[in-house]
C-alpha cells in the first residue's frame, strides 16, 4: 500500500480533564482526567493505524517520550531534541459539550537541529506517496517550513495535505500542495473577512481554488464543505452525543488521505471524510475512530451539491 508520512513538528502531552459546569474565575472539581501523546499528525497516525494504513510518523520528539509512541501503536522515526513536551490542557464541560483548550507554545528548535530534521525529512519522504503536514510550528523554526517541506516532497512525486493555520499556513499554500484542510477560521485568516454563512465559505473555498487540488473545510457540527475539479459539495454530519472534538479534525486529514490512496470519487471522500470526524467525536482525550464503526456509519452523512 502507498506510504504515508506524516509530519508533527510541534507535538504535545495531552491532559483532557473532565468537569461538569466548568467555571472560570472559580473552583472546578475533575471528575476524571487522562493523559495521551499528542499533536496533529501524531493523531492523522493513529487514525491511519487504525484504519490499516502504512505510515511513518516524524517530527521533533522528546526522548522521554519516544516510548509512549510505540505503546500508541505509531511507528515513528522523529528527531529527538533535549527538551520537554509542551502539555496541551483540554477542559471538557460534561454539562454543555464545549471544550476550552489551554495550549504551551512548546519547545524552542535550534537552527542546527532544523538542518538535521530536514535531512532525515528528505530521508523518509516516500516516492509517490503521500506526506501529511499538520499543526502549528515550535518556536525557532521559521513561518516558510511547510513550504519547504511542500517543496522537498514534490520533487520525491509525493502528494502533499496540509493541515495548518496562520502564517505558516499561508506560506504553504504558495507550494500548491495536493490537499488542504483548513476550518472555517483558519480559512477566514486566509482571506482576511469573515464568513457568516455558508455563502460566505464557497465565496472564500473560490478565491482559493487554484492553491489545492483537493479543499476540505470543516465546519464543526454543520459538516464539511468539499472541492475537487470545480465540484463542490457540503457534506452533512448526523447527530452524535459528543464526548470530545479533540482529534476529529486529524480523523478527517487521515480520512483524505486514504481517500487518495483508494482514488475515492469527491461524494465518497466527503463521506467518509466527514463520517471520520464525527465518530472521533465520540472518543474520549485525543482517541480516534476505527475504520468499522466509519464504515457502519457512513450512510448517515448527508450530500448537497453547491
Amino acid at each position: 500500500m502507498t506510504q504515508v508520512l506524516t509530519v508533527t513538528l510541534n507535538p504535545s502531552i495531552d491532559k483532557t480533564v473532565y468537569i461538569r459546569g466548568f467555571k472560570t474565575g472559580a473552583t472546578n472539581y475533575i471528575e476524571k482526567a487522562r493523559v495521551d501523546i499528542g499533536g496533529k499528525g501524531i493523531n492523522v497516525s493513529k487514525t491511519l493505524v487504525n484504519f490499516f494504513v502504512s505510515n511513518i510518523a516524524t517530527g521533533f520528539m522528546s526522548e522521554n517520550q519516544v516510548d509512549a509512541l510505540d505503546k500508541a501503536g505509531i511507528h515513528g522515526r522523529f528527531y529527538v531534541v533535549d527538551e520537554a513536551l509542551r502539555v496541551n490542557t483540554k477542559i471538557n464541560d460534561l454539562d454543555t459539550g464545549t471544550v476550552t483548550e489551554l495550549n504551551e507554545k512548546g519547545f524552542c528548535i535550534k537552527s542546527e537541529d532544523l538542518t538535521e530534521f530536514i535531512k532525515l525529512y528528505e530521508e523518509l519522504c516516500p516516492n509517490a506517496g503521500i506526506v501529511v503536514l499538520s499543526g502549528s510550528i515550535p518556536r525557532g523554526v521559521p513561518d516558510d517550513i511547510y513550504a519547504t517541506l511542500i517543496r522537498i516532497a514534490k520533487k520525491k512525486g509525493a502528494k502533499t495535505m496540509l493541515d495548518s493555520h496562520g502564517k505558516p499556513f499561508i506560506h504553504g499554500l504558495k507550494e500548491k500542495p495536493y490537499a488542504i484542510k483548513p476550518n472555517v477560521h483558519e480559512l477566514e485568516f486566509v482571506v482576511d473577512k469573515k464568513l457568516k454563512d455558508v455563502n460566505d465559505i464557497i465565496d472564500a473555498v473560490e478565491e482559493i481554488k487554484d492553491c489545492a487540488v483537493l479543499i476540505a473545510v470543516s465546519m464543526g457540527k454543520d459538516g464539511a464543505m468539499f472541492f475537487k475539479e470545480g465540484k463542490l459539495v457540503l457534506a452533512e454530519t448526523f447527530p452524535v452525543q459528543s464526548i470530545s472534538t479533540i482529534g476529529a479534525g486529524d480523523a478527517m486529514t487521515a480520512a483524505m488521505a486514504l481517500s487518495v490512496i483508494k482514488d475515492f470519487d469527491l461524494e465518497t471522500t466527503a463521506r467518509f471524510a466527514t463520517c471520520a470526524g464525527t465518530m472521533t467525536c465520540l472518543k474520549e482525550g485525543s482517541n480516534v475512530c476505527s475504520l468499522e464503526e466509519v464504515m457502519d456509519n457512513i450512510s448517515r452523512v448527508g450530500l448537497k451539491f453547491l
